[in-house]
């Protein structure tokens, strides 16, 4: 998630904006804090511009 977030050129707090939570939420995420289900993870990929099967593998 974080690479594909720096190579989008976003802030954590960017990404956390789109989503509507916290910059606290998207750091949990990529330190592995906490885990992201289906429908962030679809929401993620539409943000960072990228498949979901690139969070998959």
């Amino acid at each position: 998630l974080k690479t594909a977030r720096l190579n989008a050129g976003l802030k954590q707090e960017d990404v956390a904006a789109k989503l509507k939570k916290p910059q606290s939420y998207i750091s949990k995420i990529e330190r592995g804090e906490r885990r992201v289900d289906a429908a962030e993870l679809k929401e993620l990929a539409k943000i960072l511009k990228k498949d979901i099967n690139y969070f998959l593998s």
